[in-house]
């Protein structure tokens, strides 16, 4: 049994807060000693809805802290911009921390903290660093600390889209009713190495048919008409601790059929453990691919171990059901 997935985001999903002067506190937004930010009176466009930036397309290093309680972004670069991020944190914006529209941008030694609505709502916004679906926004996003998201921590989505993403820290609510959330996101065609981060604390409650995922990698026409599959990720090293789902590869033409040509997304080498049982589908890897390298992982915890699940539930260390032709060692 195969649940459905929840890659939901700005675009993707039902939007959200209406923008305008009313904009709810984010999360945490009442604890900072640093005053919020004015935002930039230049409105940016991401996935087709206008936004306010406390930066945009700033020039040199982005260090400090940027208080974005009043903006929907905390720094925002634009097409064919160039950005450093480092040694910053970046907070209390209710869409995204920090995006990357069709630029070249490194993320590096930050903290993104609280971005999305207080309380916590179901609405599919609330990401930590965006490199947006779409498309040619690359970078590095390297030994950052993500917490306090709503939907996603991390995501890498759209055709020629590429990061290197290794050794973040990204920590999602742990279990909840109100939002599924995944920690890294790479979809919609793009590429990415996914490296060394620790994930942790994915978890849905709730009764919509779907999982948390710690790593999520998607892609197929299932989504939209021609939207290419996300191929040849990926995914090392990473230890990966109380998430629905540890690593989900799904890329399907249709949503029920895995693709007819070799998708080739990698999982080596990760640590996978789960003791919640919180979901009735929860596993170590899913994968709905063609082709797909799973080695040498080590998964254990009572989520997901088949004889614990509870009735109506189901439970794997790796569910390749979904799959043609995977490759498991």
């Amino acid at each position: 049994m195969k649940k459905m997935l929840t890659c939901g985001l700005v675009g993707v999903g039902a939007l959200a807060v209406p923008l305008g002067a009313s904009l709810a506190l984010p999360l945490g937004a009442g604890a900072d000693a640093v005053p919020p930010a004015t935002c930039s009176t230049q409105m940016v466009e991401v996935d087709g809805i206008s936004l306010t930036a406390a930066l945009v397309n700033p020039v040199g290093t982005v260090t400090g802290t940027i208080n974005a309680a009043h903006c929907n972004i905390g720094v925002y670069f634009g097409p064919g911009h160039t950005g450093t991020v480092k040694g910053a944190t970046v907070e209390n914006a209710n869409y995204f921390g920090i995006v990357n529209d069709g630029g070249a941008v490194n993320v590096t030694n930050s903290a993104v903290e609280n971005i999305g609505d207080s309380p916590l709502d179901g609405m599919q916004q609330g990401v930590g660093i965006y490199f947006d679906k779409d498309g040619n926004s690359k970078g590095t996003v390297e030994s950052n600390t993500v917490t306090g998201y709503q939907k996603n921590g991390i995501v890498v989505d759209g055709v020629g889209s590429s990061a290197t993403i290794s050794g973040n820290t990204v920590t999602g609510q742990g279990p909840t009713a109100v939002i599924a959330q995944n920690g890294i996101e790479v979809g919609y065609g793009a590429t990415a190495t996914i490296s060394g981060n620790t994930v942790s604390k994915n978890a849905y409650t709730g009764t919509a048919g779907v999982s948390s995922s710690g790593i999520l990698v998607f892609g197929g026409s299932w989504l939209a008409p021609n939207v290419p599959y996300t191929t040849g990720v990926s995914v090392t090293h990473n230890t990966l601790t109380n998430n629905d789902v540890g690593v989900y590869l799904y890329n399907s033409p249709d949503g029920s059929t895995a693709p007819l040509t070799a998708t080739n997304d990698s999982v080596v080498n990760n640590t996978i453990t789960d003791m919640y049982m919180s979901n009735t589908y929860q596993a170590g890897i899913s994968d709905f691919g063609n082709h797909d390298n799973i080695v040498n992982n080590k998964i254990g915890g009572a989520g997901y171990q088949p004889t614990s699940a509870p009735t109506g539930s189901v439970y794997f260390a790796i569910d390749p059901s979904g799959s043609t032709r995977p490759h498991i060692k």
